[in-house]
């Protein structure tokens, strides 16, 4: 199912994802999580389509090796975990 977002209005846009832009790695902070659950990361082109997905360990920070993805990109991150949702938007 495509859900459709504006890249500009991003709903729960708090979400840290950084260095944006990336060039290889993408290093989110999952604090905002419950501790000792695991958090479900996928990441959409601009097109809506999933070009990533993994389910992480809840930690500080999780690291996400993204090398493989096509540059001059816009993605959409998403992370949730049970009915919490954050959002952020990179660059590549």
């Amino acid at each position: 199912m495509l859900q459709y977002v504006s890249m500009f209005e991003l709903p729960n846009s708090e979400l840290s994802c950084y260095p944006n832009p990336f060039s290889e790695v993408v290093f989110i902070n999952l604090e905002l999580f419950e501790a000792n659950k695991p958090v479900n990361i996928t990441i959409h082109n601009a097109l809506g389509e999933e070009v990533y997905s993994t389910l992480a360990k809840q930690n500080a920070f999780c690291k996400l090796e993204l090398a493989f993805l096509p540059k001059n990109t816009v993605y959409i991150v998403s992370a949730t975990q049970g009915k919490l949702e954050y959002r952020c938007k990179l660059l590549k």
